[in-house]
């Protein structure tokens, strides 16, 4: 295909596009490479490795998105739950701590042994750096230690929070791919060639997918408006009419993707509606 006639690459810290083009089987290698880059799972490449389904409803009214995290099982029965963070700051460690309990709290079924619990590694990417933690370093590892001796409790999990646009990530391969906005910018890496060049011819290939550029537009558009009206919300509270017109927002959306024949399962993910709801939109 002409790279002239192809649409814009998208970029890959987009949470649709960062799940879909990570959780396609074609794109293994690159995230069992991500995974080894940021974390010590230690994945052989060619290993098996479970991509496990991890859309979650919304938890409140104004959160219309589901959550769009990866979450990877390895050979060795050790799960890593990718997350990508955009201005999604408040109470972040705790949001983070949350979802990585819930997934080891889940390996067990009734009358399971304790010792069937395998480690959880959670590796969150964050568009910037972070007051929160201390130092100068944009990756940054939370561990359970014991205060007395500082001896790390490696099996009860490790949080690793990577600030992909920081200024110090130069020469790191991934970082520099996430940070990419611009076709000036993907075009700069791919002249770099190996693993650069491959990933993003990849990602070139994956963008011209319009169900994922759509919905990738639609949770943008979220995004944007869910930071509007918290703004607003600490500055006024809100008013019945900001959450009339955001509902509003939703159903025309919804109606849209609904003529273009979208599977109703795909628009109770991106809208937050039931399929009742959709059927009533009929």
């Amino acid at each position: 295909m002409n790279k002239s006639k192809m649409k814009p690459i998208l970029p890959l810290s987009g949470d649709v596009v960062f799940k879909g083009f990570f959780s396609d089987k074609k794109h293994t290698k690159y995230l069992i490479d991500l995974l080894n880059h940021y974390t010590d799972v230690e994945i052989k490449n060619g290993e098996a490795i479970e991509v496990v389904s991890s859309e979650e409803t919304p938890q409140h009214a104004i959160d219309k998105r589901p959550r769009l995290d990866l979450r990877v099982r390895t050979a060795k029965g050790e799960y890593v739950n990718v997350e990508m963070q955009v201005e999604k700051y408040e109470h972040l460690l705790k949001r983070v701590q949350y979802y990585n309990h819930k997934i080891f709290a889940t390996q067990l079924c009734a009358g399971d042994d304790y010792g069937k619990l395998a480690k959880v590694v959670s590796l969150v990417f964050i568009d910037k750096e972070l007051d929160i933690f201390k130092g100068d370093a944009y990756i940054n590892h939370i561990v359970y230690s014991h205060k007395e001796s500082d001896i790390i409790y490696d099996e009860m999990g490790t949080f690793i929070f990577v600030a992909y646009n920081s200024t110090k990530n130069h020469h790191d391969i991934w970082s520099e791919i996430l940070a990419a906005k611009t076709e000036k910018d993907f075009l700069r890496l791919e002249k770099r060639g190996g693993i650069m060049a491959e990933v993003i011819e990849e990602l070139r290939l994956f963008s011209q997918d319009e169900k994922i550029r759509f919905q990738q537009e639609m949770y943008d558009k979220y995004e944007l408006d869910q930071l509007y009206l918290k703004r607003q919300a600490r500055r006024e509270g809100l008013t019945e009419g900001k959450i009339a017109g955001q509902a509003e927002a939703v159903t025309q959306i919804a109606k849209r993707m609904l003529s273009m024949n979208y599977p109703l399962k795909d628009i109770v993910k991106i809208t937050g509606l039931t399929e009742s709801d959709l059927n009533a939109l009929h």
